[in-house]
């Protein structure tokens, strides 16, 4: 839209898009993929402080908490078309070269006709957040043998780690024309402020259950800081939480070597994907499928 950022219009007027153009977005562009010989090094300050926390009185457990600060200059970066065509209008004072000479419109109807996506040296890249671990395992008759007796009978072993990420501040200067101009990225699509994984396993004998999951934080569709929400439908991607469960059983007391068979179902409650997203690119993360079932065996010989 051209009214999404506040320099687009004169920009776009220097470029002889006329005020009010609506460009035709519902064709395929033609692109090319590739190098650019003419790249500087990056260049990067980089700060942790982290803290291991393992108590004596807790037997395997651990925590682990690290905040991080990054700071990159020249950074590179690989630009996907879209951004090329906001960055070439967004920028202050007029339009970017860097990103202009990327793509090449129809002199009469000023849709895109063209677009080259290559990597450039972006101002910054500027991040900081905390990344967080925890792992504990135990058996479960020495644990909670004295809850009740039928853990005690139970028996067996559970083990399990969540790996965590909060994000800050995420923060990407794309003008060297115009180093202080900045893209809001945490809390944009493929950037959540906050995700984790977890991963945990029973283990008795020859049977052993895992259950992973994975959990996305809401998330914008617009641009933080520039777009509108209400040019958006849906303007956020609500949190996910995906669970996929695993059930093994060993064979080797049977075959004689190492070998197994395994069912499972991977994104058990079958989230959907979420509306209006693909699946690819900053949509990755996001399940395409459904419920899925699969069944396999290994072996060793």
């Amino acid at each position: 839209m051209i009214n999404d950022d506040p320099d687009r219009p004169a920009n776009c007027a220097a470029l002889g898009v006329p005020p009010g153009f609506d460009a035709q977005d519902n064709i395929g562009v033609p692109m090319s993929a590739s190098g650019n010989p003419n790249l500087t090094p990056e260049t990067a300050e980089t700060w942790t402080l982290g803290v291991i926390i393992q108590p004596r009185w807790i037997k395997n457990m651990s925590l682990t908490v690290d905040y991080y600060r990054i700071e990159i200059d020249d950074a590179i970066s690989f630009i996907n078309p879209q951004a090329i065509l906001d960055n070439c209008v967004d920028a202050t004072g007029a339009p970017d070269p860097a990103f202009c000479n990327l793509h090449m419109r129809d002199p009469v109807t000023h849709d895109v006709t063209f677009i080259e996506r290559t990597f450039v040296n972006a101002s910054a890249l500027d991040t900081k957040g905390v990344d967080i671990q925890f792992s504990y395992a135990f058996d479960v008759d020495d644990v909670l043998g004295d809850v009740d007796p039928f853990f005690a009978e139970l028996g067996g072993r559970i083990a399990t780690t969540v790996v965590a990420n909060y994000v800050e501040s995420l923060r990407f200067f794309a003008f060297q024309s115009d180093p202080t101009n900045e893209n809001i990225e945490e809390g944009e699509i493929g950037d959540p402020e906050w995700s984790f994984i977890t991963n945990t396993t029973y283990d008795n004998g020859p049977f052993r259950l895992t259950w992973r999951s994975r959990y996305e934080d809401q998330v914008s569709r617009f641009a933080q800081g520039s777009s509108s929400p209400e040019h958006f439908f849906p303007a956020y991607v609500e949190a996910v939480w995906y669970h996929d469960f695993v059930f093994t059983y060993q064979l080797e007391e049977f075959t004689g070597h190492q070998s197994e068979v395994y069912v499972g179902v991977n994104n058990a409650f079958n989230e959907e994907l979420p509306y209006a997203l693909t699946g690819n690119g900053t949509s990755s993360a996001y399940d395409l499928l459904g419920r899925t079932v699969f069944v396999g065996a290994r072996a060793k010989f």
